[in-house]
């Protein structure tokens, strides 16, 4: 009796430590990725790491097993405005300077994650393309929804979304023209100090190109112009090929405005018109940059007319609307 009392006991205390760790290993897997082996990824340890070594931060079961992603979710969770830039990239500055502009007259705080090297680039580039489909710089975030990058952030403060965004998240305060004079100086000083800049390689200062030209001769200027890349000479090329040329983006709704519209004179007046799908091809970021590079527009779409960009979208509807496309097509004798 004695000996079956005593295996009862051994039984339920065998069933008593399993339930236990179980749940301890229950418990484990739910935590909150916000934190690696119980240590915060501080964003002071962010400024000095050179992007935190991030081949050396631990990593658990279960959780993002690439470093680089680690990375990229932990800055997004730990600041409410993040854009990831590149330096030398002109659409990265213009975002940067609208961001600057908000923290200057309304306060807002936001971080700047700057790459510098080939490999940090390619990295932070392939985490983003994993996590948020996202491919290009800048991308900018806010509460680690992407709202895109320079292009979809000046469409945003153009139509007033931005500042409204903003301010519902209550990350702006009033425009210091509404403020007392002697505070308006205190908040500026104060968020200067919010915008952190993560560098994981520093290098030297790049000469700007557009130096004044007594600095400069006209030799060492041809030898700095690199030579037009494949994406330049393949857009140059089907802009002269072709008379009318789109270029486009299947899942773009402002690229399937343009077409329909085009559409329409296609099949009421005979209009021919080309479309290349930059998403279809193997180097779409290339294409959007030549097309900067040729016509100044990196939008999409951008339409052609005998070698000219006449514009997106609006710009087509809008000459639409008044007759001048009518016209134009007209006159060069594209349409009947």
């Amino acid at each position: 009796m004695g000996l079956s009392k005593a295996l009862y006991r051994r039984r339920v205390l065998v069933i008593l430590v399993l339930a236990v760790f179980a749940l301890f290993l229950l418990f484990r897997r739910s935590e909150p990725v916000t934190a690696v082996d119980n240590q915060p990824v501080h964003m002071e340890a962010a400024k000095k790491m050179q992007v935190v070594n991030l081949n050396e931060m631990p990593l658990r079961d279960g959780f993002i097993k690439d470093p680089t992603e680690y990375f990229v979710q932990s800055m997004l969770r730990d600041n409410h405005v993040v854009i990831f830039s590149k330096p030398g990239c002109p659409h990265c500055r213009a975002a940067k300077a609208l961001l600057q502009r908000y923290r200057d007259q309304r306060g807002l705080r936001y971080i700047v994650i700057e790459m510098s090297s080939e490999k940090d680039l390619q990295g932070i580039r392939q985490a983003l393309k994993s996590l948020y489909q996202r491919t290009t710089f800048p991308s900018v975030f806010i509460d680690v929804q992407c709202v895109g990058g320079n292009e979809e952030l000046q469409q945003l403060e153009g139509s007033g979304q931005l500042a409204q965004m903003l301010t519902d998240k209550g990350l702006l305060t009033a425009l210091l023209a509404d403020r007392p004079a002697n505070a308006a100086a205190a908040p500026e000083a104060a968020a200067k100090d919010e915008v952190k800049v993560v560098e994981p390689v520093k290098e030297p200062v790049k000469t700007p190109a557009n130096e004044p030209a007594n600095q400069t001769t006209q030799q060492e200027e041809q030898v700095q112009k690199p030579a037009p890349s494949a994406a330049e000479r393949k857009v140059r090329m089907l802009i002269k090929k072709h008379r009318v040329m789109v270029f486009s983006k299947t899942y773009c709704p402002y690229s399937r405005r343009a077409k329909q519209l085009l559409s329409q004179y296609h099949d009421g007046r005979g209009l021919e018109f080309t479309v290349l799908e930059a998403d279809l091809e193997a180097d779409p970021m290339e294409i959007k940059a030549a097309l900067g590079a040729v016509s100044g527009h990196f939008t999409f779409p951008n339409v052609f007319v005998d070698g000219k960009s006449i514009g997106g979208s609006d710009d087509l509807a809008a000459i639409h609307a008044n007759g001048e496309l009518a016209l134009l097509l007209k006159e060069k004798s594209l349409i009947v």
